[in-house]
């Protein structure tokens, strides 16, 4: 009888240091949070900046998934009217900025940048520190429909 053995006991230890370092994801999202606040709010229409001050993201860390939620949600309190909504879909002429979909616009202005923080971080959980941009050449033009 011929017995093999293997030690795992890197592999182990690489999957517990992987693990770990899986939270360094939630600060990623919420820095594409950011990314795509600062590339959104050029197109947000401007009258009282109120639509503009209403920006809010949300994460749900679901491991091994982060969801992240944005958007702007300026409503008028009495009447429970969302005008972030109404704006974006139907866009009201506002003499001194804006763009129809303005979301849809920035988010789409931030996908490159966001989408390779995102991909330097994910790689660095396999393969520790940094790791050179577009090393594995991720195609972000495959998400271009989803926008």
């Amino acid at each position: 009888m011929i017995e093999f053995k293997a030690d795992d006991s890197k592999f182990q230890e690489w999957v517990i240091e992987v693990r770990s370092n899986f939270h360094s994801m939630v600060q990623t999202m919420k820095n594409v949070a950011e990314i795509i606040r600062l590339e959104t709010i050029p197109y947000v229409p401007l009258d009282t900046s109120a639509l503009e001050q209403s920006y809010e993201y949300m994460y749900v860390d679901n491991s091994p998934f982060i969801l992240l939620s944005v958007g702007f949600d300026a409503e008028d309190e009495k009447s429970g009217f969302h005008y972030a909504q109404y704006q974006h879909d139907n866009f009201l002429n506002h003499p001194r900025r804006g763009v129809p979909y303005y979301l849809t616009v920035g988010i789409h202005d931030a996908k490159f940048e966001a989408f390779e923080l995102i991909e330097q971080d994910y790689l660095s959980l396999f393969f520790g520190g940094k790791v050179a941009s577009g090393s594995v050449g991720l195609n972000n033009s495959m998400f271009v429909g989803d926008i």
